[in-house]
């Protein structure tokens, strides 16, 4: 008896990659992953193709209030998967084991290999994406078909820290992104306590003292690196001092009697980090003390 397998862009198989479900099955699949790809690739140069792909709604407003970095990041979303839906209509196919020898294409792994060696030509070495990261990209845009399912949390919600000290908040931001692989909580809880907390009450004794004037930039590198001079140069009168009373003071004035726990993974999940749990796969990841992964949106993990 020889079976004859359907063409493949009417088969389950196919609307599940791309979620299209049994009610859509009248759905010219091909002709709609076809649009997409058209779509993407506008996206990737004009706004008015971006917001498409974003929340009902979307403005030019919002996407300048999303920044820069993030559009970019976006835009490069839009570079790949257009890439990919646009040979997956040319060559998406049966392959040879599944096809009984007689194959009519590529798979969408091969695709997606294919689409990143090749893409990836274009971006700096440090900004590449693999294979893995594309089939991940796919599987969050193709249930909604949007690059953005939701605008992170307004500027107006977020903790008070971190609209009052937005170096500070980057600097929390960059720790956690070079510690994602042994990423432990309290070891940032720390990091804060010592690095921040502490180099902020420094200042405030400093500037109470005259050492350094109130136009310090503590944002400015070279300023920067004027600040931890002085507090190098002057052990004495922070001796002197009360620091960690200092401390205590940096905290009520952003609205804080301490930092636990639960403070840290608020302010992460406001500077675009995600706390998810443990699950079993073929990959050994290294995890955390409580069991879980911490990732970032801004590194391809989820991408």
């Amino acid at each position: 008896m020889n079976l004859e397998l359907v063409d493949i862009w009417k088969s389950r198989t196919a609307r599940n990659l791309f979620s299209f479900t049994s009610h859509n099955k009248e759905v010219d699949l091909k002709s709609k992953i076809d649009e997409l790809s058209i779509i993407l690739k506008g996206a990737v140069l004009r706004n008015e193709r971006l917001m498409q792909l974003m929340p009902s709604g979307t403005t030019e407003k919002d996407l300048n209030d999303l920044g820069n970095d993030e559009v970019m990041k976006l835009r490069k979303k839009c570079t790949y998967l257009s890439a990919a839906y646009h040979l997956a209509v040319k060559e998406y196919g049966w392959t040879r084991s599944q096809a009984y020898n007689n194959p009519s294409g590529v798979s969408w792994g091969d695709i997606c290999y294919r689409v990143t060696k090749d893409v990836n030509r274009f971006y700096l070495e440090e900004d590449w994406i693999t294979a893995r990261s594309l089939q991940r990209w796919n599987q969050s845009f193709r249930v909604l078909k949007l690059v953005l399912p939701k605008f992170p949390p307004k500027i107006r919600t977020s903790p008070p820290f971190l609209i009052n000290n937005l170096n500070e908040s980057a600097m929390i931001a960059s720790w956690v992104r070079s510690n994602l692989d042994n990423f432990e909580v309290h070891d940032l809880i720390r990091y804060i306590h010592v690095e921040l907390i502490g180099r902020m009450a420094k200042y405030n004794i400093l500037l109470r003292n005259d050492i350094i004037s109130l136009e310090v930039d503590a944002e400015d590198d070279k300023e920067k690196k004027n600040l931890d001079h002085a507090i190098k140069k002057n052990p004495n009168i922070l001796r002197k001092c009360d620091v960690q009373n200092e401390q205590r003071e940096v905290l009520k004035e952003n609205g804080l009697d301490s930092i636990c726990t639960s403070t840290v993974y608020k302010w992460m999940s406001h500077l675009g980090f995600k706390n998810k749990p443990f699950e079993k796969s073929f990959r050994t990841d290294v995890l955390n003390s409580t069991g879980r992964r911490m990732i970032s949106d801004n590194v391809s993990i989820d991408g």
